[in-house]
């Protein structure tokens, strides 16, 4: 499922989504890492837990930063399908990545 980006987005400076999706991690660790790598990169701040039963998140950035994030979790085995709650918001809800 790719992130539909709408109207709204125009108007709204952040996206917001939310994530889970529940999947046998042999890493977990070395997948948070990477997570934390990209969300760096990208801007992008809030929460992934990652553990091996799966991953959890909500995180706000910039569109473009947000669509490379999905895009990278849909990259990762088991997750081609993961689905994404999205919203919008003047002001990023997160001040830091954890």
């Amino acid at each position: 499922m790719r992130i539909e980006y709408c109207y709204l987005m125009k108007a709204m400076k952040y996206v917001i989504i939310a994530f889970y999706k529940f999947f046998p991690i042999e890493e977990p660790l070395v997948l948070k890492d990477a997570f934390q790598t990209k969300c760096k990169a990208f801007g992008i701040f809030g929460s992934i837990i990652v553990s091996p039963e799966g991953i959890n998140g909500t995180v706000s950035g910039q569109k473009d930063g947000i669509r490379s994030l999905s895009e990278f979790l849909q990259e990762i085995p088991n997750c081609s399908d993961i689905e994404f709650k999205v919203s919008y918001s003047n002001f990023s809800p997160f001040l830091r990545m954890k």
